[in-house]
């Protein structure tokens, strides 16, 4: 009687089961922004963004060095034998030889960016040539085309072709006035190697 006037209950039945309340959820103000789904082959609607392809290599200008053929491009040069009397490469008719300079136009070469090739100052659109498509030993002047026994590479005092390998001498090892000038394997002979030498 005590404890019920004391508001305690006196027996089982007046005890009350209490069910706990559900806790609260946070509320997250200015939280991240929700998170968006990546593009891909399933969601057309977000397509991923044209991939921008790397632009090629600018090619070299006037006055500017091709370095994959070693020369400058449109700088006009004299091609010298570093054989014997060290001649000059020169054009008689479509014959290309080996002379004494003589400051003709026909001794000076300059390179096309266009064809990759050597052409004549004097002999317009005309280009060092492998005779025949570049079916025999012996080289010409002939009209520019771009073909590959026209294209030669300018690397360590040689001239080497883009293609077959076979370098320019003159011919049979035989420095002369007017001798040939051709191609032939690599063989490190001194009528193989040539000095360029800039106009300017």
């Amino acid at each position: 009687m005590e404890r019920a006037k004391a508001g305690e209950p006196d027996d089982e039945d007046d005890i009350v089961e209490m069910h706990p309340r559900p806790p609260k959820r946070p509320v997250i103000v200015g939280g991240p922004a929700p998170v968006q789904p990546k593009p891909t082959e399933k969601n057309p609607e977000r397509p991923e963004p044209p991939v921008k392809k790397p632009e090629p290599p600018k090619e070299p200008g006037k006055g500017e060095l091709n370095k994959e053929f070693g020369l400058y491009v449109e700088r006009p040069f004299y091609i010298i034998s570093m054989c014997g009397e060290k001649r000059y490469i020169d054009v008689v008719g479509r014959n290309v030889v080996v002379k004494t300079p003589n400051e003709f136009d026909s001794q000076i070469w300059y390179f096309d960016q266009k064809t990759k090739t050597i052409m004549n100052t004097l002999h317009k659109n005309k280009s060092l040539d492998i005779q025949n498509s570049g079916n025999t030993n012996n080289i010409q002047l002939w009209s520019t085309n771009g073909g590959w026994f026209q294209q030669f590479k300018y690397s360590q005092n040689y001239f080497k072709n883009a293609k077959d390998g076979r370098v320019i001498e003159i011919l049979n090892q035989q420095d002369g006035e007017g001798q040939n000038v051709g191609v032939a394997k690599l063989t490190y002979q001194l009528c193989q190697k040539w000095q360029v030498d800039y106009v300017d």
